[in-house]
């Protein structure tokens, strides 16, 4: 998903000038932790970020969920 789509259906629910769509990243991220605690690795890899290294990316195929 691009982020012009993101940035448009943010708008279109009504919190233009009031949330980003990384905001909603930040926000389902911490409350991923705080409130289920689930493992930063497992937070990280179901909101699409990748490994932060090339190697890393090339071996890294983790998906933790069924």
């Amino acid at each position: 998903m691009s982020d012009g789509t993101v940035r448009t259906a943010v708008q279109k629910i009504c919190f233009k000038d009031r949330m980003t769509a990384h905001g909603f990243r930040a926000l389902a991220h911490t409350t991923i932790r705080e409130e289920l605690n689930y493992e930063l690795d497992v937070i990280e890899v179901q909101l699409a970020h990748k490994p932060s290294n090339p190697l890393g990316e090339a071996y890294y195929r983790a998906k933790f969920i069924k």
